[in-house]
């Protein structure tokens, strides 16, 4: 009982030693049982970041966009100060053709970290889209 109020006051997410076995699993090229290893350990940690932020990653890794989406909006809720999380959503966003939630999560990413490459990288990819868009309007017209 104390470990439990240690771990809460400090912060520490109670999952992060079971996110090592995830992480190996996804540097082992083993998506899918990152992913089942995370879908079960959500039922235990239901509150822990670290696990909708791995399983996110995992269903992205999975092309599996939608559910990264939900899974990644509910890691950000969870911790809306982790900048990486924020650009894996919009990631997710961009698979799916959403460039305004990918422009806004790429955004929250660079207010938390104004050096973010990979959200600078999303932002101008977003702005590459939309360019390309409005010339293929003016050559369609």
């Amino acid at each position: 009982m104390q470990i439990k109020n240690v771990v809460q006051s400090k912060n520490i997410d109670p999952a992060s030693e079971e996110r090592q076995a995830i992480i190996n699993l996804i540097n082992d090229d083993k998506i899918a049982e990152a992913t089942s290893l995370s879908e079960s350990l959500i039922l235990k940690y239901p509150n822990s970041f670290l696990l909708f932020y791995s399983l996110g990653m995992s269903y992205s890794l999975l092309a599996e966009h939608k559910k990264a989406v939900t899974t990644l909006k509910r890691a950000v809720k969870l911790n809306p100060k982790m900048g990486d999380a924020h650009v894996f959503l919009g990631n997710a966003y961009l698979e799916l053709e959403q460039q305004e939630e990918a422009r806004q999560a790429f955004d929250v990413a660079l207010a938390l970290n104004p050096n973010d490459f990979n959200a600078r990288r999303g932002q101008r990819l977003i702005w590459h889209i939309s360019a390309s868009l409005s010339r293929s309007w003016i050559i369609v017209t």
